[in-house]
């Protein structure tokens, strides 16, 4: 986890907080939260990763289609 995902989990767990202040969670229910998020950081990550290997694949169709001699 760096430094930015630990920054976005102690804004949520404060913002959860102050949603539910009569309800503070235990030890568990941080950690579990804080896997959820961690699992969803990746997510999106791996998302990114395969839109950008997509676009690459794409680009370098594209690349070879007009490098194509025509005859």
């Amino acid at each position: 986890m760096n430094s930015d995902d630990f920054e976005n989990y102690v804004a949520y767990v404060a913002k959860e907080l102050k949603r539910n202040p009569s309800t503070t969670k235990t030890a568990n229910q941080l950690r579990v939260d804080s896997l959820k998020k961690q699992k969803e950081v990746v997510s999106d990550r791996l998302k990114q990763e395969k839109k950008r290997q997509k676009i690459q694949k794409a680009q370098t169709a594209l690349s070879k289609a007009y490098k194509m001699p025509t005859t």
